[in-house]
């Protein structure tokens, strides 16, 4: 009887909010267009006053199967699985097996900026925007016969210990990803998540809001030196300058325990990643990350990622605890019974 009360009011809660409250739809100002009236995607990017490219807007991720602003929690990247995929050499360019299943390229990740918001069934759908979607399509899909470097990606440069952690974690299924247990991800899986991100940019702090538990990040421009003993946190401490149009941010101050990736692919306190982003049209962004981790890695690697622009939608509250259900089945076996079979 209370559960039925309680969906009752439920229902009835969730009918009297209306569609126009969460902004879905609602179109985004000052977009270019083309003659026949359509977002013209391709126009040269928005600048600040100060004359610096402006990367205000909303983003998305390079979804495997493109999605725009209707994706939902299965519609994952193949650098969410394995950062690897998009491996680059020094000179830029694609590293021998990187880019496989997904790398279209910013002319064709630009479009799905363009599709409409999302609706009660987009992101909400994803009932499954919690602990186990990613996970499970992480866990199998990417590793089949690639090792480490599955879904399309080339080999790391593994110091003995990574390669021995990377091994445990796949062999443990990523049951103690962070991911997996509503915890932080971490600064680079901002860029790599499933989930829409918004970014702000003010004179001296360029500001990124996630959906993914209502997380932030700030990078200071303010001219301010990195911490010199950081205490240890997820997105650690970045600050920023501007190389031409490219905003060079540098960050270090990582916990221990980070994924980079639902392959398990480390980063750690030894860590420091340095991005650099740059606008090269108004539909696209593009972002470069150096890892340099000497406890992990034995060389310093970058991968390059792209983020399509999100018109005429917004982001949505999403906590990823709330009607939790899966802690439980992370134990040391998948199969373990459940409490009300103990015993019998």
């Amino acid at each position: 009887m209370q559960l039925r009360k309680f969906t009752f009011m439920a229902a009835l809660m969730a009918a009297a909010i209306p569609m126009s409250a969460q902004w879905l739809g609602y179109p985004t100002p000052n977009v270019p267009k083309t003659s026949d009236g359509k977002p013209d995607l391709q126009a040269p990017a928005p600048r600040q006053a100060n004359g610096k490219p402006d990367f205000s807007g909303m983003w998305g991720w390079d979804a495997i199967q493109p999605c725009g602003a209707k994706c939902n929690d299965n519609q994952i990247s193949t650098e969410f699985i394995n950062i690897a995929s998009k491996l680059v050499t020094a000179n830029g360019a694609a590293a021998a097996g990187a880019g496989n299943g997904a790398g279209r390229g910013p002319a064709a990740t630009a479009a799905p900026g363009a599709a409409a918001g999302r609706g009660p069934g987009g992101l909400g759908a994803a009932a499954g925007r919690g602990p186990g979607a990613g996970a499970a399509a992480g866990g199998r899909g990417g590793r089949g016969g690639g090792g480490f470097g599955g879904f399309g990606g080339g080999q790391l440069p593994y110091t003995p210990w990574a390669r021995d952690l990377v091994a445990k974690r796949m062999a443990d299924g990523a049951k103690d990803d962070p991911n997996v247990h509503c915890m932080p991800r971490g600064m680079p899986r901002i860029w790599t998540d499933d989930y829409y991100k918004r970014i702000f940019m003010l004179p001296d702090t360029m500001i990124i809001l996630t959906e993914r538990n209502m997380q932030y990040r700030q990078i200071h421009l303010d001219g301010r030196p990195l911490p010199k003993d950081p205490n240890p946190t997820w997105n650690g401490y970045s600050t920023a300058e501007w190389d031409g149009d490219t905003l060079v941010i540098h960050t270090i101050g990582f916990r221990d325990d980070l994924w980079l990736d639902s392959n398990g692919n480390p980063l750690t306190e030894s860590g420091k990643v340095t991005e650099r982003i740059s606008r090269p049209n108004f539909g696209t962004l593009q972002v470069e990350m150096t890892i340099e981790d000497p406890k992990a890695y034995t060389a310093p690697w970058k991968v390059r990622l792209t983020q399509p622009l999100i018109l005429d939608s917004d982001l949505l509250d999403y906590y990823c605890l709330e009607n939790e259900k899966d802690a439980f089945h992370m134990g040391s076996s998948w199969t373990q019974p459940k409490p009300e079979a103990k015993g019998k």
